[in-house]
């Protein structure tokens, strides 16, 4: 009876350790931007507000390697927390795999209104959205101060150089 647990227990571990393999070579966070499979966007214009600000160059590559993991940005859970993987998927390889991938990570405008609707108040608007997300953790890495009102110095272009392009 023991070596039929010890050999239950040893299957169990072996297929978890089996998946988690498999699952990280297929996760999106895993593969390069330029890789045949990998759809992750490089560089990017953040221009869905450009009627009212100029657009945003965004290098979604270099923001990738600084935040560890995409729920960082796409949190798209609720409640302010970055879930892990297991919260919602279970070490099966073959529902991970299916469940897993860039499609699902959906843009921000989706969820979050260009401007207040009544409807969504659960929700801020795209330009809180992004300026809470960006500002928050341009302040954990020092590379804003306190209080930036410099909008074209690091993000946004000049309205002049908007018109231009």
């Amino acid at each position: 009876m023991k070596t039929k647990a010890v050999l239950t227990i040893a299957l169990c571990w072996m297929v978890a350790l089996t998946a988690s393999l498999y699952a990280g070579a297929e996760a999106p966070s895993a593969r390069p931007a330029g890789s045949p499979k990998g759809k992750m966007p490089g560089k990017m214009l953040l221009g869905s507000l450009a009627d009212k600000y100029g657009p945003v160059k965004y290098d979604h590559e270099k923001h990738v390697e600084t935040a560890g993991s995409c729920a960082e940005c796409h949190h798209q859970h609720g409640g302010g927390q970055a879930p892990s993987c297991g919260g919602c998927h279970t070490i099966d390889a073959s529902s991970f795999k299916k469940n897993v991938n860039l499609g699902r990570i959906r843009p921000c405008g989706e969820c979050h209104p260009a401007s207040y609707d009544a409807g969504k108040l659960d929700r801020p608007t795209l330009s809180a959205a992004y300026h809470r997300a960006c500002i928050k953790c341009h302040r954990e890495v020092g590379s804003v101060g306190t209080d930036p009102k410099g909008c074209t110095e690091m993000c946004h272009e000049s309205t002049a150089q908007a018109k231009a392009r």
